[in-house]
């Protein structure tokens, strides 16, 4: 009998297993292993309510104090004074991400006699897929939402031959984001994308660059473009820790439905610039721990690039201690850390490749959650079929993705370190 849709739907059933999944998704992704989940994000959205205020109504005096509270003491500009609490809500809406792997017929029959070699070959692509969307997760939930992958520092055109750009970034560390064959387009600064797509050919992960080649036409990416972004990505992300916690205080315009505007900290976290001083390492981390414990926020955890992590432990040399941190409901896997003592306490240092060098993040694990319609990512197979026949092809097709969005409800309890070095 041959091999047909049936027999390896049950094979793959068997063999893709939701802690199999995760094993996958978590191994090399510290933060978004280690964030608490809600896997059931159903419906159209997600309220995240928070008190950014308490009353007002308050004074030595009982008369002004009643006075506030009625709302008829006048201020000098004629109007009244708040005397209740203050309150939002953070509506969070879903995101959507995909990957789809396809499989040759061919290739499967091929298989047939070596059950094997059939399993690897599959495994390996849907294995693909899937860490393909966990590259993309685990780098958004530290970015902004924009679906900016790295800031360009410098184009050489008609490099290293006519007809293909070489493209160099501000930080080297960046390039995990880009591979061979992504398609990318190029954008300015707060402006949508302008240029593009380009295909890229090549990667060079030590000098931090890649050239471009839009298959015979004059590359797109060039003197126009600051930051550049995976095609189709556009303002479409995850809105991630640089969302949530900006590098600026936040303006008025809206963040899920919220103006942050008039409390930046409480409803847009602590910013510390370390070029301020300028500051060490250590003397970074202690004050951004202090400016949070001031708010109120008591940080268990800093998420840092390896760069900066070397940086560091240098700063440390001998005084420093390690622990081992486990995932979010997964003790077989963890993290080393350092352990850094701090006025809030003891926090766990780790080092992640999807974080941002320059930007440090002191967070209070406990009010962070990665919110999904299932998990993240996941094989899609609504239908009951993990398998789907391509339509125009002799193959098959295998769809990953998630439907996720990540939410704070106390943001000013996390800070963010920028310029760190």
């Amino acid at each position: 009998m041959s091999l047909n849709m049936t027999t390896f739907e049950a094979a793959l059933k068997v063999h893709y297993t939701d802690a199999r999944i995760k094993n996958l998704v978590y191994k090399n992704n510290p933060l978004l292993a280690m964030l608490p989940k809600m896997e059931s994000f159903g419906g159209k959205n997600l309220p995240i309510p928070i008190q950014f205020g308490v009353p007002q109504s308050r004074s030595a005096t009982f008369t002004d104090a009643l006075n506030q509270k009625s709302g008829t003491a006048a201020l000098v500009s004629g109007t009244a004074p708040g005397s209740s609490s203050k309150f939002d809500d953070f509506v969070l809406t879903r995101v959507k991400d995909y990957c789809i792997a396809s499989i040759d017929n061919e290739t499967m029959e091929a298989s047939i006699g070596n059950p094997n070699a059939f399993m690897e070959a599959a495994s390996n692509e849907i294995n693909s897929a899937l860490l393909a969307c966990t590259r993309s997760l685990a780098g958004a939930i530290y970015r902004d939402g924009s679906g900016n992958l790295g800031q360009v520092s410098a184009i050489a055109v008609g490099v290293p031959v006519v007809g293909q750009n070489t493209v160099t970034l501000v930080n080297a560390d960046d390039i995990v984001n880009f591979e061979v064959g992504q398609t990318v387009i190029g954008g300015l600064a707060g402006a949508a994308p302008l240029v593009g797509p380009d295909l890229i050919i090549a990667v060079d992960r030590t000098a931090g660059s890649f050239v471009v080649d839009p298959n015979g036409a004059t590359p797109m990416l060039g003197a126009s473009t600051t930051f550049v972004y995976a095609q189709g990505d556009y303002n479409l992300k995850v809105s991630g820790l640089g969302a949530w916690i900006p590098d600026a205080a936040p303006a008025a315009t809206p963040f899920f439905s919220v103006d942050r505007s008039v409390d930046t900290t409480r409803l847009g976290g602590v910013r510390l610039d370390a070029s301020v001083g300028p500051m060490g390492a250590r003397e970074c981390l202690h004050k951004a721990a202090a400016l949070l414990a001031r708010e109120g926020g008591r940080p268990t955890h800093c998420f840092i690039s390896y760069t900066d992590y070397s940086t560091l432990l240098q700063e440390m040399a001998g005084d420093v201690s390690y622990a081992e941190i486990e995932a979010y409901e997964r003790g077989d896997i963890s993290f080393a850390s350092a352990r850094l003592h701090t006025p809030t306490g003891t926090i766990n240092v780790i080092p992640d490749l999807n974080c941002p060098q320059g930007n440090v993040y002191l967070l209070q694990m406990d009010t962070w959650k990665l919110y999904s319609l299932g998990g993240s990512p996941k094989i899609l197979q609504s239908d009951g079929m993990r398998f789907l026949r391509e339509a125009t092809s002799d193959g098959v097709e295998v769809r990953c993705g998630y439907y996720a969005q990540l939410g704070c409800n106390a943001p000013g309890w996390n800070a963010v370190i920028t310029n760190f070095q």
